[in-house]
């Protein structure tokens, strides 16, 4: 049987409106409605009105594309409000004072129960989690009773309460701080909050709890909350449940592919996909040991760590899946997943529990505009350019000359960069803008070099090029340039991993890039850990990306930093988290709340010596106050 993944339908496409058929038919039997697909009708759509799952109607209606149904197709849709024809008795369910124990019927969905027992479908899922992934025939789900659990929020003992009707942004962490009191102590007073917060709710908040953090304004009845600072817990040390979720793709095993350094002409694999995410599940699996190596080293401080692994994959399902079994773990903090999509699931959750989420690649803007609990470890592409402008302001005053590709995709990205720099050079009034211009990189290009070079100042060369054998050929020629021209020479991130081009060139020009990430070799610990991979694991990790990190350096340095952040300030460590003192391998980390959330806006100027010698020579981070929004 074909299983359909639920499609989430984004407010800008709004399907067509879905009106229940009154054309009915029996059949062995059984009624069935006879639904006529009207122009821009889903089917996701059409199964809701209908309250049925899609799978009962894939399985009445053999041989359709549930992706691709056309106008005027005809559906037959089983009537579960009558299993049989007339003189069918339902089974009523069982029941206690609190809940209904439903037996679920074929065909039957939570939104379809919803409206049976006349609940939200938020309360079925917050006392049956394993329904917001699927539920099955004969499963037997526990319907809380409306008047018992309305009966909970009712507005009484107001002296003792306080009771707040929860707003579309409000998460369990921000109530918290609103009125002093603990995430689990809101949760403990309000049981339907078990498996998260939800518009309209009401819930109380006991006074007692929170008459210490919270004092009144002499002129207003607006609460006035202090905030907390930045100061270690002194409570007992306590063990911490971590919950990783990478893609290792653990069920991928192929042979090492063979590699002729003296060829191209390898052969391509069969399954080029599988073959992707079998390299992609080998990045995960270094940067999991490193983490691990944070752990130990953690552990050997007196730290508690209990930790729960999970293989993401690249699959939405699966990772509702995973957060069914987050319900059940309450993990502390939670580091991945690694796709967006599935960042934006597991974020809700984090949200909703009052937890943080810490997204090892991710950079998409929106992922933290709206959600506190997301912290994103790889600064975003227009932080690196405002930072990197920054430091290529200090040369307002000098010819700036800006190379790129010759490509629409280039000619964005280096706009966002010349944008940012125009800003800085423009609130200098005696800015000559003659000082700052743009080339295409191309033969034209090349061949006037001698015309485009100022011989009276000092060069500086920008290079925005991603094109290797472009950026060979423009950096051999200035090589010959240099001998005559003053020149100061700055690159991309993504020319520390390239082979083709001569890295005597870089080494003499002294060339310069910025880059998120950096790995000193010559730094201590670095070298120790690379010993511990080779002593444990009987490799060195020694693959760097175009950001600039190694897999297993990244796992070692957010196992260590974050955790050491949870441990020292608790769950609500993210105001704090540039005031965690830690020895990172691979940066100098500053967190900025970003909207809602927090990213990373640290970055650092790298530089090729003539003594073939490399070095970090600045590091440059955000003005931005810590911790404050932009």
């Amino acid at each position: 049987m074909a299983i359909w993944p639920v499609l989430f339908v984004s407010g800008q496409l709004q399907p067509a409106e879905v009106k229940k058929s009154t054309e009915k038919v029996l059949i062995q039997g059984r009624y069935y409605y006879i639904h006529t697909v009207q122009k821009g009708q889903t089917f996701y759509s059409i199964c809701r009105v209908y309250g049925v799952s899609q799978d009962i109607v894939l399985q009445n209606n053999p041989g359709i594309n549930p992706e691709a149904l056309s106008e005027g197709q005809a559906l037959r849709i089983p009537d579960i409000t009558q299993e049989v024809a007339a003189g069918y008795q339902e089974e009523k369910p069982r029941e206690d004072k609190r809940f209904y124990y439903h037996k679920v019927k074929p065909g039957q969905t939570v939104y379809f129960l919803s409206k049976k027992y006349d609940v939200p479908e938020e309360w079925i899922y917050q006392f049956n989690p394993g329904a917001r992934e699927k539920i099955s025939a004969e499963q037997i789900l526990l319907i809380p009773k409306k008047k018992i659990f309305e009966s909970m929020l009712s507005p009484a003992d107001t002296s003792e309460f306080w009771y707040y009707t929860v707003k579309e942004k409000d998460t369990l962490y921000s109530l918290s701080q609103q009125y002093g009191v603990s995430v689990a102590t809101i949760i403990n007073e309000n049981p339907q909050l078990q498996d998260g917060l939800k518009a309209g709710t009401v819930i109380k908040i006991r006074k007692s709890a929170a008459s210490e953090a919270i004092k009144y304004s002499a002129d207003s009845t607006r609460l006035v909350i202090t905030e907390t600072p930045c100061n270690e817990e002194s409570i007992k040390k306590r063990e911490l449940k971590i919950a990783l979720l990478l893609p290792f793709f653990s069920d991928l095993s192929f042979e090492e592919p063979i590699e002729s350094a003296e060829s191209d002409n390898y052969e391509i694999p069969e399954k080029p996909v599988k073959m992707q995410q079998l390299s992609i599940g080998r990045s995960f699996y270094e940067f999991y040991e490193g983490f691990l190596l944070a752990l130990d080293s953690l552990k050997k401080t007196g730290s508690l760590i209990r930790l729960f692994v999970f293989d993401t994959k690249r699959d939405t399902l699966k990772t509702l899946k995973i957060i069914s079994e987050l319900y059940t773990i309450q993990p502390d903090m939670i580091i991945g997943p690694v796709y967006s999509d599935d960042v934006k699931l597991v974020g809700q959750y984090a949200r909703n529990h009052g937890i943080m989420l810490i997204s090892p690649l991710s950079t998409r803007a929106d992922l933290v505009k709206e959600n506190p609990s997301i912290i994103q470890v790889i600064p975003p592409e227009e932080t690196e350019f405002k930072l990197f402008a920054k430091h290529i302001s200090q040369y307002r005053n000098k010819p700036v000359i800006l190379f790129r590709d010759d490509d629409s995709i280039s000619l964005k990205q280096t706009w966002k960069f010349k944008k940012e720099l125009l800003t800085l050079f423009q609130s200098d009034s005696s800015w000559n803008q003659q000082n700052l211009r743009d080339y295409r990189i191309n033969d034209s290009t090349i061949r006037k070099l001698g015309k485009i070079l100022n011989h009276d100042a000092e060069n500086i060369i920008i290079i925005a090029s991603y094109h290797e054998p472009d950026v060979a050929e423009l950096i051999g020629k200035l090589f010959l340039f240099s001998r005559v021209y003053k020149m100061t020479i700055y690159g991309m991130p993504a020319w520390q991993v390239w082979k083709r081009v001569d890295i005597n060139y870089f080494h003499t020009m002294q060339m310069q890039y910025y880059t998120p990430f950096y790995i000193d070799y010559n730094d201590q610990h670095i070298r120790n850990f690379i010993r511990k991979c080779r002593n444990i694991y009987g490799f060195e990790p020694y693959e760097v990306t175009t950001k600039g990190y190694n897999f297993s350096m990244l796992g070692y340095d957010i196992g260590f930093y974050f955790l050491s952040a949870l441990e020292k300030y608790g769950k609500d460590f993210a105001p704090c988290l540039n005031n965690t003192k830690t020895s990172s391998l691979l940066a100098p980390y500053y967190f900025v709340k970003t909207g809602e959330g927090y990213t990373n806006q640290a970055i650092r100027i790298v530089r090729y010596n003539s003594d073939y010698t490399i070095e970090a020579v600045e590091d440059l981070k955000s003005d931005v106050t810590a911790g404050s929004g932009e």
